[in-house]
């Protein structure tokens, strides 16, 4: 589950959005409600509202100051900050409300930049040394979290850190776009904000700062009572290790809270969460379905729990291993075996749960991470970790962290909560798509009716969980009341949706997804027209191609579903609107956006775009501040503009897209063989989106236009990088490495290389590249993918099976039938329309990239339409 995304679940039930729609005045930090000082200006920009004396220019870089504060006194301690930058005009930074500050300290938010409510900007060390002693004088003994990136000022909330006070765009050289400071020889590297705090070899730190360099160098590991062995697991609350008592060798589990640090939704730190843990494990002592609690302690300023080293698998690794579903190349015999399976590991679980409460305690946080599976033989055993969140029956429920596809709805109290949980766990065991059940409480039974039918369970085994789990909840998440009565007239009046290989039911489904798109459109708001992920909330995300209003109304008009005339008169009024930065790229920027209006017939306002953005270094970023990927990059924008060259017969496009072509030629055979493993902060990603395939797609079509061997040759190294990023397995399956996963994906896995490989291998046969597109096709045969979505989902393999035909109805392939029935799993009901859940699957997405467009385009290529003289396919593919 990927972190960001709780944040934008927290003012709409339905869709991602911003939490600005959902905060009241008295979140506000009340020093951004004071006059400005004369010669002062405010901003807001991203998470922080920047304030900027007149009168000075600030350095690229040097010593920053940040100051941490907990909840409870940051409004103070911001108060405090304002009154000393303003009287002795410092630059500052402060996050705009305390929502915001919870969640950059809660527990799976950034470590980075956890506990930073301010940041100052000192101009030289003679001022630094001014802030730190007398802005650390006014705030002597306030407390905070503390900040891990950062080097601390003696015992109180300032800490600093030499970075960027401007920032730098670079490209690396394995491709990666980087924020950048400027070393002492001119050129940059990359400004590292990481949990630990680094200083750049070349910087030496001012003698006022060394004392402190010394301090904190005197905290030494050794003097743990337990020694670790490695890191488990990290949060902003804390590590979790596995350890060993230095004197018997015990293998053990260490938990660490921060204080301060990793709250949860009632406001608890990590401190509190893991001596309520200490407590609930001593209530429990003596149950062999929990660890036993060996030690609590305090080593330096945080707390940590010693517990019983559990040897046994989590759950959630078992069901990647075991679940047949989630294979490329299935033995259908394999799945009535995993169901047996999995219903003796439920009834483990069960087991396990049933002696927690008989102690009185609500495990309260039940899920697969946090169910150890021990196999003695032919027996089964569940052990239970993990209790931070847990509380005594006779209390009330307290709401905190929880998983969101196993957390109750508000109105289950007591071992209800627990209850939910276990029914949850059931339907999981087979596929990890409960969440979905937060959206639409009848899901629960579709989903049980799927799993039933492709494990070969007697659908009634599932009875009982389908009935607690579609109790609509007393949370207001489900509209229409609460209680059976309620749960029963929702299921009779919408049935459980259906996608069928069906040619004659094709319009019907396609006006069903379009009926969703236009319900959900905003046209009152300026930042998006349709919701979609959360990256449209990022500058020019609302608009564009992969996230925004371009990539929507494009698909309507690709599939051939009804247009909305109104959205693309917003679009046009939008682009036009130049108060805010876009980025130039074409899946994510002003490129894209060109692309979509001429299609749309808006050939003069496209025009006009695309100008704006190949004029002025491309809105303050020039190329080389850009990669070469397809999505942002030069890859993107040079496709383009060839496109736009074919339909004016404008040179000027042409000489674009081959100077562009020859940076990104040159910059791929410069950076030769790439490392093994793709992703991370100093790697470049691999795929179509955002690797070399990208590039590869790119200069294959300028070889195809001019005939230059040149762009083939580089075209060929462009795939190999990408290959050399990539595995195979035994049964011949290609997926993209990431270290820690393999990739099947279309934006950053093996079936985005195999678009490419398909497009090189149009003008270009050979033997060994056709091997590795075979081994993308298997990829795009999996039973399964834990989301829909066109970038990151099931219909990226879709659409790749789907446009492979030529003039053959892609129906009459077993894979698309395969692949489009399998949407089934994600089908929701809104608003008595077709719609899909976004990435993470909290919320539903409309667009392209993650949401219902990028469904209706898939489905619209499964069914032959065409778009444009060919198969409807995205751009340049």
């Amino acid at each position: 589950m990927d972190p960001r995304y709780q944040e934008f679940c927290l003012s709409d039930h339905d869709f991602y959005d911003q939490l600005s729609s959902g905060i009241s005045e008295s979140d506000h930090l009340s020093v951004h409600s004071s006059p400005l000082p004369s010669g002062w200006e405010r901003r807001r920009r991203g998470v922080w509202i920047t304030y900027l004396p007149s009168t000075t220019t600030l350095p690229a870089q040097g010593w920053k100051v940040h100051v941490s504060a907990a909840v409870a006194n940051a409004d103070s301690v911001a108060s405090r900050v304002w009154d000393y930058c303003t009287t002795h005009r410092i630059a500052f930074k402060l996050v705009p409300d305390l929502r915001e500050y919870m969640l950059k300290n809660s527990k799976y938010a950034d470590r980075a930049g956890s506990g930073k409510l301010a940041t100052l900007y000192p101009v030289g060390d003679a001022e630094l040394l001014r802030v730190l002693d007398g802005l650390g004088a006014m705030l002597d003994g306030e407390q905070g979290p503390y900040i891990l990136s950062d080097l601390r000022w003696k015992d109180g909330p300032l800490y600093v850190r030499y970075g960027s006070f401007l920032e730098r765009k670079y490209v690396d050289a394995n491709g990666v776009v980087q924020s950048g400071i400027e070393t002492p020889s001119g050129s940059l590297e990359p400004d590292t904000r990481g949990p630990v705090f680094r200083l750049p070899d070349w910087v030496s730190p001012p003698p006022f700062l060394q004392p402190e360099l010394e301090r904190r160098a005197e905290l030494k590991v050794d003097e743990f009572p337990y020694e670790i062995v490695r890191a488990v697991h990290f949060s902003n609350g804390g590590g979790v290790y596995e350890g060993k008592h230095r004197t018997s060798g015990r293998r053990l589990i260490i938990k660490e809270a921060r204080p301060y640090a990793g709250l949860d939704a009632g406001g608890r730190d990590a401190v509190a969460r893991l001596r309520n843990e200490r407590d609930v494990l001593e209530r429990l002592r003596g149950l062999a379905c929990v660890p036993e609690l060996v030690d609590y302690c305090r080593f330096g300023e945080n707390e940590f729990l010693v517990e019983e080293f559990v040897d046994a698998i989590p759950l959630n690794q078992f069901y990647a291993q075991r679940n047949p579903i989630c294979g490329a190349v299935q033995a259908r015999g394999r799945f009535a075996e995993y169901g047996r399976w999995a219903q003796r590991v439920w009834d483990a679980v069960s087991t396990a749960l049933r002696a927690v409460h008989e102690r009185g305690i609500v495990f309260g946080d039940l899920h697969p991470f946090n169910v150890m599976v021990v196999e003695e033989g032919a027996d089964i055993r569940a052990v239970l970790v993990d209790f931070e969140v847990s509380w005594p029956v006779d209390t009330p429920r307290r709401h905190s962290l929880e998983h969101p596809g196993f957390g109750a709805p508000a109105d289950r109290q007591g071992f209800e909560a627990d209850a939910y949980a276990l029914a949850a766990l059931q339907l999981a065991l087979y596929v990890p798509l409960t969440t979905l059940i937060r959206l639409d409480r009848r899901k629960a039974e579709h989903l049980a009716d799927l799993i039933a039918d492709t494990f070969s369970i007697d659908r009634r085994l599932f009875d009982n969980a389908v009935a607690t789990l579609g109790e609509a909840g007393g949370n207001g998440e489900e509209a229409g009341g609460n209680g059976e009565k309620a749960a029963n007239s929702r299921r009779s009046r919408l049935p459980s949706p259906r996608i069928e290989a069906d040619p004659s039911q094709w319009a019907e489904l396609r006006d069903s997804l379009a009926s969703a798109v236009h319900a959900s459109a905003s046209p009152g708001r300026t930042d998006r027209l349709f919701p979609g992920d959360i990256a449209q909330f990022t500058a020019g995300g609302g608009l564009s191609l992969a996230h925004g209003a371009a990539g929507v109304l494009w698909a309507l008009r690709a599939s051939g579903a009804s247009r909305y005339e109104e959205g693309e008169e917003w679009l046009i009024r939008r682009t036009q609107d130049r108060t805010e930065p876009i980025p130039p790229g074409f899946y994510n920027g002003l490129h894209g956006m060109a692309y979509v209006l001429w299609e749309l017939g808006r050939q003069e306002e496209a025009v006009r775009l695309l100008a704006r953005a190949s004029g002025a270094g491309t809105e303050g970023a020039g190329t080389e501040g850009l990669g070469s990927s397809l999505f942002s990059g030069l890859s993107g924008i040079g496709l383009n503009c060839l496109a736009f060259a074919e339909r004016t017969g404008e040179p000027t496009y042409r000489e674009q897209a081959e100077h562009l072509a020859d940076l990104v030629g040159s910059r791929v055979v410069a950076a030769g063989e790439l490392p093994e493993v793709s992703g991370g902060s100093t790697r470049a990603r691999a795929g179509l989106m955002h690797g070399s395939s990208g590039a590869a797609v790119f200069l294959t079509a300028m070889f195809e236009a001019s005939g230059r061997e040149t762009y083939r040759a580089a075209a060929r190294i462009a795939l190999e990088q990408d290959l050399r990023r990539c595995v195979t397995d035994a049964a011949g399956v290609l997926h993209v490495n990431e270290g820690w996963r393999t990739v099947p994906y279309l934006s950053t896995g093996s079936v985005g290389v195999g678009f490419a490989l398909r497009r090189y291998l149009r003008s270009t046969p050979d033997p060994a590249l056709q091997d590795m597109l075979r081994g993308a096709e298997r990829a795009a045969s999996s039973d399964f993918y834990v989301f829909s979505g066109l970038f990151d989902g099931r219909c990226g393999p879709l659409l790749f099976h789907a446009t492979r035909h030529g003039d053959q109805l892609p129906l009459e392939d077993d894979s698309v039938v395969r692949q489009m029935l399998g949407l089934n799993w994600h089908t929701l009901r809104w608003r008595d329309a077709v719609a899909f859940p976004g990435d993470q699957l909290l919320r539903l997405s409309m667009d392209l990239a993650s949401g219902g467009a990028g469904v209706l385009l898939a489905l619209a290529a499964a069914h032959g339409v065409r778009h444009a003289g060919k198969p409807a396919c995205l751009p340049f593919l």
